[in-house]
């Protein structure tokens, strides 16, 4: 029987090993760890302390997840307070490191994109190849490679424009990386290599060397080469333990079982699976927690211990289905299934079996849908899959003459429950296909309400602006050509001018309204002009202080409605943002992200509990999600009384 890990394993070990650039020594927080917590001590609110914070959260990353988040949120306080930039920068450079390590991958997104803004503030090259770097092991954890590839040539072209030869090293590793995910393994091998030569020539500093001998590994094991494989997972392993990489040691350990599977030395599988169950709980990554608790499992039913394989696969499944992991929770059921059948448990295995196939089905539609250039590959698994049940139907015949009575009644027992299942799910079929009408009506009444509302704003600026405007300047013009004309006393003539000043001050009310309803920027320039004018005129107000931010939207071109509708989410929010956050300033911040038209507005105000946006939403945000609905976006809301309020969204141009 094939190893259950082999298929899983490829993957998650490149992953879970991903190198990362680092762009200050890694080495100086290593070897320094004394002087770095006697700058600290001081308790100075200076650069060096903020910087020796960095240092210290870069060391803690790989194994004390706690630890790097407080030094990371400490640098982030302390530069703040100095409006020191590359403060700012350097903890979402390393926080968005400790996102992704902990599988959040939409926050490191988030802090990704905020750190590359301020790289690009800086005008520093290296931080903006940092940040590149990040969004392409980013998009590896989401499994985008195309996405992931263009990144990691992005930044190879930066660095060999920079003719910075140190940083070629972890920038080749994470290209085998890419390539691998890709399926393209001589290149990924070559890229490895060529990452591991640079190393040794240039004799770099570079204490993720641990990562590149794993990735070398996996070129071995997935070529057939297991002796070599297994020489430098033990190598990257005793590195590894050196440089206190227990993130990596973990992980390693973890494919080192794997390849044990492959090769059916079950035996030497269980104790280095167990170790690897032994690191993880200080990683705080319930990814790599749950692939420990697999392997342990896969490891104890290949030795024939049935009981506790049960007990670490139902611990995986557990953890697998609270947080979403959906390749683990494929061969999780998979394992499951072959446990419950040793046990003679056929229905709980047929249960088990047909999960794993109900979520491999999921998972190659959507691999479909997102690249049309992988449909071939799926179709080439499907068919080597139809030949497996091909085979296997053959052996289930030749089992049936064998014990026909037997056969028989788990023949009619099988068929009664396709036949549930079927109907079951036609019924789910049926009532998602309500849904989608539900759905699609209730959009199409939003867009006509919203065209509806923004074509009565039109006519109602344009008759203001026309139609009242002009007969307003024409008796502002009127009253100071009678002026002229009348013999006033003292008072009377006082009291004229002051009607003439409130006359202007009605006209141009009136205009502001009329611009208000429809921006005639918004018309003439596009979005990102009108929003830049409408958060300099709250600036200029007084009321809050508006920092406007875009980035990769200056050739944004989007339809009028959506470019609308964008404008009135953002209206909407600082005028929530003045009249309830008692706030002093706010940023606005417009990124374009491949397809993805990303908008966050955030505020240092007084903040509220998000639960009771839920419980009790006002108007103005019952408006705020009906357009953001409209645009078939998403949206986030992140507030805490006293922390301010923070609103992302995500909008398909």
């Amino acid at each position: 029987m094939t190893p259950l890990s082999s298929r899983y394993g490829k993957f998650l070990l490149l992953l879970i090993i991903a190198s990362c650039i680092s762009f200050m020594a890694y080495a100086q927080a290593g070897k320094n760890i004394d002087s770095l917590r006697l700058a600290i001590a001081n308790g100075k609110d200076d650069t060096a302390t903020a910087k020796a914070h960095y240092f210290l959260a870069m060391f803690y990353e790989m194994g004390n997840q706690d630890s790097a988040l407080y030094h990371l949120n400490t640098l982030k306080k302390i530069s703040e307070r100095l409006h020191y930039l590359r403060g700012e920068y350097l903890y979402y450079e390393r926080k968005t490191v400790v996102s992704y390590t902990m599988s959040d991958y939409a926050k490191a997104t988030e802090e990704c994109l905020k750190g590359l803004s301020l790289a690009r503030q800086l005008g520093d090259s290296s931080y903006v190849i940092a940040m590149l770097n990040n969004m392409s092991i980013i998009k590896g954890f989401e499994r985008d490679f195309n996405a992931q590839l263009h990144y990691a040539l992005m930044v190879r072209d930066r660095i060999i424009a920079a003719k910075d030869s140190a940083k070629l090293s972890g920038l080749y590793h994470n290209l085998s990386n890419v390539y691998s995910y890709l399926g393209q393994e001589q290149k990924s091998k070559e890229a490895i290599l060529y990452s591991i030569y640079l190393y040794e020539k240039l004799k770099l500093r570079n204490d993720y060397i641990n990562r590149a001998y794993a990735s070398l590994a996996q070129n071995y094991q997935n070529e057939g080469n297991g002796d070599s494989a297994i020489f430098f997972y033990k190598r990257a392993i005793e590195t590894s333990a050196r440089i206190n990489d227990k993130y990596a040691e973990a992980a390693i350990y973890s494919y080192l079982a794997n390849l044990y599977a492959q090769l059916g030395r079950f035996k030497e599988m269980l104790p280095i699976a167990e170790k690897s169950l032994q690191l993880v709980p200080t990683l705080q990554s319930s990814q790599s927690t749950a692939t420990a608790l697999y392997n342990v499992s896969e490891a104890n039913f290949y030795n024939g211990n049935n009981r506790q394989a049960r007990l670490y696969i139902d611990s995986s499944l557990a953890l697998g289905k609270k947080d979403s992991l959906r390749a683990l929770l494929q061969d999780g059921y998979q394992l499951l299934s072959f446990i419950e059948a040793r046990d003679g448990n056929f229905l709980a295995a047929i249960n088990a079996k047909n999960k794993s196939d109900s979520i491999r089905t999921a998972a190659l539609n959507e691999e479909i849908a997102k690249n049309g250039l992988e449909l071939e590959q799926k179709y080439e698994a499907e068919k080597k899959d139809s030949q497996i049940k091909a085979q296997q139907a053959d052996i289930k015949q030749k089992n049936i003459l064998n014990y026909l009575f037997g056969g028989a009644a788990v023949a009619v027992l099988i068929i009664g429950l396709l036949g549930y299942l079927n109907y079951t799910n036609r019924q789910k079929l049926q009532q998602q296909r309500i849904a989608e009408l539900e759905t699609q009506q209730q959009l199409m009444a939003t867009e006509a309400v919203l065209k509806g509302e923004e074509q009565e704003r039109t006519r109602l600026a344009k008759d203001l602006h026309d139609g009242l405007g002009g007969m307003l300047s024409g008796i502002k013009f009127s009253l100071s050509t009678v002026k002229g004309n009348l013999v006033m006393t003292p008072d009377n003539a006082q009291a004229f001018e002051r009607s003439i000043d409130m006359l202007d001050s009605s006209i141009k009310e009136m205009r502001r309204v009329a611009h208000n309803m429809m921006p005639e920027a918004l018309v003439k320039f596009g979005l990102d002009t009108a929003l830049k004018d409408f958060c300099l005129h709250i600036t200029q107000t007084g009321v809050l202080k508006v920092n406007y931010q875009s980035i990769d939207v200056e050739s944004l071109h989007i339809n009028q409605t959506t470019a609308i509708t964008v404008y009135r989410i953002v209206q909407e929010l600082l005028n929530n943002t003045i009249k309830h956050a008692t706030a002093q300033t706010a940023i606005v911040q417009l990124s374009k992200v491949e397809n993805v038209l990303n908008i966050t507005v955030e505020d240092d105000g007084k903040g509220f509990n998000a639960v009771s946006l839920q419980q009790s939403p006002g108007i103005g945000w019952s408006n705020i999600q009906n357009r953001v609905t409209f645009l078939n976006g998403k949206l986030d809301i992140q507030s805490e009384p006293g922390k301010g309020t923070s609103v992302f969204i995500e909008v398909p141009v």
